[in-house]
């Protein structure tokens, strides 16, 4: 009787509470967060976290949590983190959009993951990179570009400074009284 209650004690908490592991949505249909209706959130979104009705990964991402994991994430591709390259026979591949990221010992492979601010990105090939959280990628039809830092809503922008970010996708650059000053993005 006393197991009993405790599960029922702990499936409750979790419907109340949420988790705070890695999760998709397809594992959601089997977890406590099916229950609970949480929201689904796309890739670079905030997701999982000891809240209740913790947003969950769409298909094909997964929660990548930060050092505390009450907190919650980000939703990153699963392939993210996964071991790739080395001098094996038929060393594991990044899924599309990834890159090998070699470690110290080149022969031992490496991790998959996205590209980083300054390194190579797009461009109509296979192995296209993409970039990762806050960036985005420079290329034009069918060349490579290079991943560069956005500024989120609220963060400065533009100006006449070297390097001035760009707004990320769907804000505007709402200059100031002085434009080489820059603005915000909003």
């Amino acid at each position: 009787m006393k197991t009993i209650l405790r599960a029922t004690a702990s499936l409750l908490a979790l419907g109340l509470f949420g988790c705070a592991v890695e999760t998709s949505s397809s594992d959601a249909e089997t977890s406590s967060q099916a229950v609970t209706h949480a929201p689904v959130v796309g890739e670079f979104q905030h997701c999982g976290g000891s809240v209740r009705h913790a947003p969950v990964c769409d298909t094909g991402l997964k929660c990548q949590l930060g050092t505390v994991a009450d907190k919650g994430g980000i939703c990153v591709k699963t392939g993210v983190g996964k071991a790739c390259g080395g001098s094996i026979h038929n060393p594991p591949v990044c899924e599309r959009g990834l890159e090998c990221v070699l470690g110290p010992i080149a022969d031992k492979g490496g991790t998959c993951n996205y590209a980083k601010a300054g390194e190579t990105c797009g461009g109509f090939t296979t192995t296209a990179v993409e970039c990762g959280a806050n960036l985005q990628c420079t290329a034009h039809m069918d060349r490579p570009g290079i991943c560069i830092v956005v500024a989120q809503k609220g963060e400065h922008c533009g100006g006449s400074a070297v390097n001035a970010p760009p707004c990320a996708i769907g804000l505007v650059c709402v200059l100031g009284s002085i434009p080489d000053k820059g603005g915000i993005c909003e």
